[in-house]
């Protein structure tokens, strides 16, 4: 299963619920004064990466001046702008946290630091985008020529979802995810067929001329389509579900009559409560969903769309002169950003050359400290973390990472205190909850990991966190307390196809190892194949014994998919006690597979358990 760029990638690596250390901010000392003296004079200011803060956010990067104030600009205003669908949407709410804007000068400078595909190749197509992690929030693009150009859309989109996962939540489906996003985006100086100035909502002239080709997928598929299926697409279908999405997101946002603030939240509580996509559609719209695809049609064709007219917010740009960034601060940036795309080599060539500039840097202790803890060495983690925690108790991030670092060590009881004190610092963080949550299960503290977990789900309910809390279980040897949250998650009606298959993957192979064949073998009977796509399904029938770990081998296409086999196949042969088998195939994952899935952090922790 490949885990997505925002949302838990890792455990602990989605955003956090309150301000942390601060993004761009210089070093602080964690070491003596005649330490830092030194190691200062071993760094010094980077000959093109700077500094410009606006209001709101940060720009760094090696991009002109010029271009770093002009990502500042338009993010300024793309925040002004949000304000003005209040009469169709909730208020926006924003994290305290300072977003850090990176801008590359050029798309070959920024071609190191892009996503991985599912085969673990780099996503060259890929003009921005945005994630959070423990030390901070980054949106990632590059300049385009001396200007941002058609990447400015992109910039917009990936920050929109940040906004909109605050405000919403994170269960939007897709449509409503990349159409929100989509429209949200469509601020605009460039002439077109509205007035000019700043509108939010005008024509987005590719998906108008997209639409008016192909009518792409009806309304009953587009509410249907899940995240994976959206994934697998191939390009051109990809690009007109994004441009059917907006202009379904377009019409009942800004061209119905009858709009109000609730509706899209009324037609998330419908989801919620198991209603099918199209009735939940019909429920909170107010629409038949009969009429909405001759309707779709009719609108695109409109020579004026509606719009929503924004001002310009030239005032928090400021006129703050820019700063060069230390060298070290170069490095770190750029580790975290290798981090993030899961270049673990690449993560810590740079993060070790930015402590050698600057060991007293506390931004750089931590990122090494989640790379190692990511890489499976937590004590090399808390060695780093020693002096950070010694010298800062009362900041979130530390607790935070400390916590991941001393859960992964078997340190459950120093674990528990980390996570205690980081919800103590941020109640609204997420990560903390779920920190507390899971390592209370391992100390068998069953009403507080219930209490923590229920919190959790008050803030963003879902069963994606029972599924994450099964897998660190199941990393951490507890097979019994994986299974119990496997159940949970195969229980709730608002488990995804995706999910509901992959949870009943590991939950079969937790019930198998504790010699509980009925247990998995109704885990697996619970996942529907006639839902699933065709890998999936040769998945379920290699857990079922359908077919044979060679049969699946010669189906897989490409390193992602053979990642998953070879990962399933030697987890099953290690549980049957084929030690020969399971190191050939797990080996091959830890040598060859792509980081990016979480079968790779499986393969390795089994490989650890057989050593």
């Amino acid at each position: 299963m490949r885990v997505h760029l925002v949302g838990p990638v890792l455990a602990l690596t989605v955003a956090c619920g309150a301000a942390s250390l601060g993004i761009g901010v210089k070093a602080e000392p964690v070491t003596s004064g005649a330490a830092v003296s030194q190691a200062k004079a071993a760094d010094s200011p980077s000959r093109h990466w700077r500094r410009v803060p606006s209001v709101h956010f940060t720009a760094v990067g090696d991009a002109p001046e010029s271009v770093l104030r002009d990502a500042l600009r338009e993010l300024e205003v793309f925040r002004t702008a949000l304000s003005g669908l209040s009469a169709v949407l909730p208020a926006p709410r924003y994290r305290n946290s300072t977003p850090l804007v990176v801008v590359f000068r050029d798309d070959s400078s920024f071609e190191a630091y892009k996503p991985r595909d599912f085969n673990g190749r780099r996503r060259s197509n890929v003009g921005g985008y945005y994630f959070d992690d423990p030390q901070g929030a980054y949106i990632v693009t590059a300049a385009d020529g001396q200007g941002r150009g058609s990447h400015s859309v992109v910039v917009l989109h990936e920050y929109a979802h940040e906004v909109l996962h605050h405000t919403l939540g994170t269960g939007l489906p897709p449509w409503l995810d990349e159409g929100l996003a989509e429209l949200c985006a469509s601020v605009t100086t460039e002439a077109g067929s509205q007035a000019a100035g700043r509108w939010l909502g005008r024509p987005m002239a590719r998906h108008v001329a997209a639409l008016r080709r192909r009518a792409g997928p009806n309304l009953t598929t587009l509410l249907s389509t899940d995240h994976v299926a959206l994934s697998l697409m191939a390009p051109d279908d990809a690009a007109l579900f994004y441009a059917k999405s907006w202009a379904l997101s377009h019409y009942v946002l800004l061209g119905r009559n009858n709009r109000a603030p609730d509706d899209v939240p009324a037609f998330l509580a419908e989801l919620a409560k198991g209603r099918s996509p199209v009735d939940a559609f019909e429920s909170a719209f107010h629409l038949s969903a009969a009429d909405v695809d001759a309707a779709l049609a009719s609108y695109i064709l409109r020579p004026v769309l509606p719009a929503v007219p924004i001002a310009e917010t030239a005032g928090n740009i400021g006129d703050t002169s820019a700063e060069p960034l230390l060298n070290s601060e170069v490095e770190q940036i750029q580790g975290n950003l290798l981090l993030q795309v899961r270049d673990l080599s690449g993560a810590e060539a740079r993060l070790e050359r930015s402590f050698a500039r600057n060991p007293g840097s506390t931004q750089t202790r931590l990122s090494l400290a989640r790379l190692r803890t990511v890489d499976l060495r937590p004590g090399a983690a808390l060695d780093l973390l020693a002096p950070i925690g010694a010298t800062r108790p009362t900041i979130y991030t530390t607790q935070l990472v400390l916590g991941r670092a001393q859960q992964r060590a078997g340190h459950y009881q120093e674990a528990l205190v980390a996570f205690s004190d980081a919800t103590r610092l941020a109640p609204t963080g997420r990560e903390a909850w779920y920190g507390l949550s899971l390592t209370a299960s391992l100390l068998d503290q069953a009403a507080t990991a219930g209490d923590a977990m229920a919190r959790l789900q008050s803030l963003e309910p879902g069963p994606a966190w029972y599924f994450e809390r099964a897998r660190d279980l199941w990393e951490a040897g507890r097979d019994d307390l994986a299974v119990t949250n496997i159940e949970t998650v195969l229980e709730q009606e608002t488990s995804d196809t995706n999910t509901r298959a992959y949870a009943a993957f590991l939950g079969a192979l937790s019930a198998s190892r504790l010699a509980r064949p009925t247990v998995a073998n109704d885990m697996l009977a619970a996942v529907n194949p006639n839902a699933l796509a065709g890998w999936q399904r040769t998945l379920l029938a290699l857990l079922q014994g359908r077919l044979t770990p060679r049969e699946v081998l010669d189906r897989a296409r490409g390193a992602g998919q053979q990642t998953e086999a070879h990962t399933y196949i030697g987890i099953i042969a290690s549980v049957a006690g084929r030690l020969n088998d399971a190191h050939r195939h797990l080996g091959w994952v830890r040598d060859h597979g792509v980081r990016t899935y979480a079968e790779y952090d499986m393969a390795r922790v089994e490989l650890t358990r057989l050593d």
